[in-house]
């Protein structure tokens, strides 16, 4: 793992952490994808180009690492918040018929590409698992 991955992961870390105790979890959902699913963000630009420099290592491995911890970062705040909506709807968000479109920039087309085999990993099996076991006990 080189210095700058940690990096580029420390400040998105901190970034989730920050506003996930401060935003209202539509605003956070609406920003996690643009980070990860748009690649915009105009009023977080430092965090975009961490999310940049990873996908520019070409480790694809990390890229993985990074966007399920960012996900358990939120799923875990939410679930202690109660906030299950939200918790369900950042796993929707991954559904977004954009991600299998193709693009001309081969950056954004590896960065596609790794969603997609994030999407059809045990990672995210288990981030949907997870989603499922806590949806049923709102029902109760």
């Amino acid at each position: 793992l080189t210095q700058n991955i940690q990096q580029d992961q420390t400040i998105i870390y901190n970034f989730l952490l920050t506003i996930v105790k401060q935003w209202y979890p539509s605003d956070i959902l609406k920003e996690f994808k643009n980070l990860f699913i748009n690649h915009v963000s105009s009023n977080h630009p430092q965090v975009l180009k961490a999310v940049y420099e990873i996908v520019l290592e070409n480790d694809e491995k990390e890229f993985r690492n990074t966007l399920k911890r960012s996900c358990y970062i939120l799923i875990n705040n939410w679930y202690i918040t109660r906030q299950y909506q939200a918790i369900k709807e950042l796993i929707n968000l991954f559904e977004d018929p954009k991600m299998s479109r193709k693009t001309l920039s081969p950056t954004l087309e590896r960065w596609r590409n790794w969603i997609l085999n994030f999407l059809s990993s045990k990672d995210y099996e288990e981030l949907k698992l997870f989603v499922a076991r806590h949806d049923s006990k709102d029902h109760w």
